[in-house]
């Protein structure tokens, strides 16, 4: 019989030349006749040398055939059965000692296999690449997993899907791996679709690698899953005692709240944990060692082809201790050992891959606290700001309250997440804000916060602890997202008393001289600029302020106005800005004042009275004047004399 063997991905022959640890045996060789001399025997045909176990049925001698056949044979230099002396079924405790192992050579290996019981007996017998004697077992697997399965909208630190069990094992949900960086150790034929996190096909719900964090008091599972000893391509040898070794990292403690810490699942997911098996924990490492029933359980199933080399699972329910203020490392890694051993005392360990979990504190939500100022620092009231994006599943809107205070205090912000601040409003008085949209990010620790204006200009924000939130604000009073205040122009048109249609030209202004400043001690004075259409003008004044105009020189002609023009702004019911003028008797108040996109204009009339001519000396205009005077005089003379007269008679 010759062999040859496969690569399964490529097909190539396998060439054991280069290949360690190749080998074939053959198995369940009986012996029939006398001391097996008519047994069941096997011989490579290059006559190699055999392996057997000690206490073996099998001999390296001569076969024959049965006398009294039609035929007689023998066969030199073979290995076969002396007896019928063992357990005859795979995976019995000494279904070796029928067994005998050659190496394989070379591409091809060809062996010789008969019996010496005649026509009578058929050969009966087993060939595997499995060992005759104890293996070591294949590594554990190692995974870590949260109480509760993560489901869509959860947050890291709070998974509220089903419980996690057997069928989890694989899942590893909260392994860092290299910190979040790097590949998981966990071997790719262990990965689950969708829990693969080192692919971008995660389930929902399910964090990211670098998002995954565990709290302090917050309890997980560790999975210590262990192949068993495949009899079909492995050993033949089942261990007869298995234990589990896992030294925790510091910060992490087995959870004792209850008698369920710890769970042993059978290969078919059975929970087989009992009282007899032997659980010891010391300085925060465990070794549990399987009770004589739990060993029996997974042999037997270790038995069945549809559990050929099929793991058993720990699972160790534990509680973080650690936290982000002590000395121990917040990232901590750790990997468990198992332990098998045989009748022979002989044992094995094996180390699986390592696991990481990162301590860290649950960040509070985040208050947005902001202020809304002019160009001279003075608070903004009514501007209107929107927040998007990030975890908001609808937008935030709020205005600037009297002191300039924008308030997002919903709580709803959470660290690491980028936000998008816009201006949706602007408040009477005031132009849009170039700098805007903004950019809010909070760090993923939540200790840094930065507002990024459209020009890609960065303002470190201030974080505050609070009780049950982090505030975040401008580090000073002095800060805050700035409206320039629209320009406020004041047109005066002089008009004549006396007669209304009349426009004065710049002209017949030039000797007028008008003069401003604001309503205060000092204030500063600016002389109005008159245009070619005789309109006085004040450009760039602040509608926030109190004004004083002062007509300090007449147009020739007219009579100079007797007092200052007082003017004030306010806002009236329906947000528009109007003026209150005092000094003018003629003027209606209050006054709205015109917006433009980008300043105020008040205009109003000032009137001015001319000045009465005396008449030119020599003219008509004097006869008048004395005639007048002599006319009232002798009135008075008459008056006089027969007021006297009348008192005499009586």
């Amino acid at each position: 019989m010759e062999f040859y063997l496969f690569y399964v991905d490529n097909s190539e022959e396998i060439d054991f030349s280069s290949v360690a640890n190749g080998y074939m045996s053959f198995n369940s060789l009986n012996g029939y006749g006398p001391n097996g001399t008519n047994g069941e025997f096997v011989k490579a045909s290059d006559n190699r040398t055999g392996s057997v176990v000690e206490n073996s049925i099998i001999k390296k001698g001569i076969v024959s055939t049965v006398k009294g056949q039609n035929f007689e044979l023998s066969f030199q230099d073979v290995y076969y059965g002396t007896s019928d002396g063992f357990k005859d079924y795979l995976g019995s405790e000494d279904f070796n000692k029928a067994s005998v192992k050659f190496d394989l050579k070379g591409t091809t290996n060809t062996f010789q296999l008969g019996t010496g019981g005649g026509a009578g007996h058929r050969a009966w017998f087993t060939f595997a690449s499995s060992a005759i004697v104890p293996v070591k077992q294949k590594a554990p697997s190692k995974t870590v997993q949260p109480i509760n399965q993560y489901k869509d909208g959860d947050s890291w630190d709070q998974p509220s899907g089903e419980p996690s069990g057997w069928n989890q094992r694989f899942w590893n949900d909260l392994d860092r791996s290299n910190d979040g960086t790097g590949e998981w150790s966990l071997l790719p034929q262990y990965r689950v679709e969708g829990h693969d996190a080192d692919t971008d096909n995660l389930k929902a719900g399910i964090p990211k690698k670098a998002d995954r964090y565990v709290k302090t008091g917050q309890k997980y599972y560790y999975y210590i899953n262990q192949p068993t000893i495949n009899l079909a391509s492995q050993g033949l040898v089942l261990p007869t005692g298995y234990q589990i070794i896992d030294q925790l990292p510091a910060g992490v403690e087995i959870d004792n709240s209850d008698s369920k810490s710890l769970t042993l699942y059978d290969l078919k997911g059975n929970d087989i944990t009992d009282t007899r098996q032997q659980l010891s924990i010391d300085k925060g490492k465990f070794e549990l060692k399987l009770s004589s029933d739990q060993v029996n359980i997974i042999n037997q199933q270790s038995k069945e082809s549809a559990t050929y080399g099929a793991d058993f699972s720990v699972r160790v329910r534990v509680v973080v201790t650690n936290t982000t203020t002590d000395e121990i490392d917040d990232l901590m890694t750790n990997a468990a050992k198992s332990l098998f051993s045989y009748d022979s005392d002989t044992t094995f360990t094996a180390t699986s891959n390592s696991v990481q979990t990162r301590v860290k504190s649950p960040i509070k939500p985040f208050y947005l606290f902001l202020r809304k100022i002019d160009s001279t620092g003075l608070a903004v009231a009514g501007a209107e700001f929107t927040l998007s994006g990030g975890n908001l599943e609808n937008d935030l809107v709020v205005k600037s309250d009297e002191e300039g205070n924008i308030n997002f205090n919903t709580h709803e912000l959470i660290a690491g997440q980028t936000y998008m601040l816009q201006e949706s409003g602007t408040p009477l008085g005031y132009l849009s804000s170039d700098k805007g949209p903004w950019k809010l990010v909070i760090s993923e620790d939540g200790k840094s916060a930065t507002l990024t204006d459209m020009k890609n200009k960065k303002t470190d924000l201030l974080i505050t602890n609070k009780d049950s939130y982090n505030l975040i604000s401008f580090e000073n009073n002095k800060q805050g997202i700035v409206n320039t205040r629209k320009a406020l122009n004041i047109q005066l048109k002089k008009k004549d008393t006396s007669d209304s249609t009349k426009a004065f030209t710049k002209n017949e202004l030039s000797e007028a001289k008008f003069i401003i400043h604001e309503d205060i001690e000092n204030g500063e004075e600016t002389e109005a600029v008159i245009d070619e259409n005789g309109t006085i003008n004040f450009f760039g004044l602040d509608w926030t302020k109190k004004y004083v105009i002062e007509e300090t020189h007449a147009p020739a002609g007219y009579i100079k106005l007797d007092n200052p023009i007082m003017i004030s702004f306010e806002r009236n019911g329906n947000g528009k800005l109007i003026a209150e003028i005092k000094g003018l008797d003629t003027l209606g108040n209050p006054i709205e004042v015109n917006e433009t996109n980008d300043k105020f204009e008040l205009s109003f009339n000032v009137p001015n009275k001319p000045k009465v001519p005396l008449p030119a000396t020599g003219g008509i205009g004097v006869w008048l004047i004395y005639g007048a005077g002599i006319t009232a005089l002798i009135v008075g003379v008459g008056y006089y004399f027969l007021r006297n007269k009348s008192k005499g008679e009586a």
